[in-house]
């Protein structure tokens, strides 16, 4: 483990090696689960105000679910539902040549939604975990995934950049990417 700041990241995030490679693996990520993506408190009110909208784009399972529920609050707080037991995502459709994509994402890159999807969704592989105690960061391996990974890829945060800007801001990436011996280049 490694610290940034007072985040501790597990040893693997210092040399992974990741870009999703989405027709290969048609979106199994969002299939795959058992509690829904975790939410913020912000985005799961978020999600519950834009639901009309998103509502036209699911399927007819995804769409059962949230209109019952369009977040699932439990002990460990929001999340997103889960079709069926262990089920895809509710926000889960099916978009070209068969893939799997997330309803706010698909809405957010046509102009119609100001939401992305959750931070959680977009920093996949990468599980973020706040307690009272701690704040941590660590990598999840899923065999849907794994032709993602290999030398050929770019290093998983550089790949992950955008999501992690999102979760702890800039200058916070600059010093892991500093840690990492990687160049941090600016977007703007």
């Amino acid at each position: 483990m490694f610290f940034v700041e007072d985040v501790m990241l597990s040893d693997a995030i210092r040399d992974t090696r990741f870009g999703c490679r989405l027709l290969a693996c048609k979106g199994k990520c969002c299939e795959e689960g058992e509690s829904g993506a975790p939410l913020t408190e912000l985005e799961a009110q978020t999600i519950e105000t834009i639901v009309p909208l998103v509502s036209k784009e699911l399927e007819a399972e995804g769409l059962a679910v949230v209109q019952k529920h369009p977040v699932v609050r439990h002990g460990s707080g929001p999340h997103t539902p889960l079709v069926g037991e262990g089920g895809p995502c509710a926000y889960l459709i099916t978009g070209e040549n068969s893939i799997k994509i997330c309803a706010f994402e698909k809405l957010y890159k046509e102009g119609k939604i100001g939401f992305l999807k959750p931070v959680s969704c977009h920093l996949f592989p990468l599980i973020y975990k706040e307690t009272m105690f701690y704040r941590s960061l660590y990598l999840q391996t899923r065999e849907s995934c794994m032709s993602s990974y290999g030398a050929d890829r770019p290093h998983l945060v550089e790949f992950l950049k955008e999501p992690l800007i999102r979760q702890f801001g800039a200058d916070w990436v600059k010093k892991l990417f500093l840690e990492l011996n990687l160049t941090f280049e600016s977007d703007s």
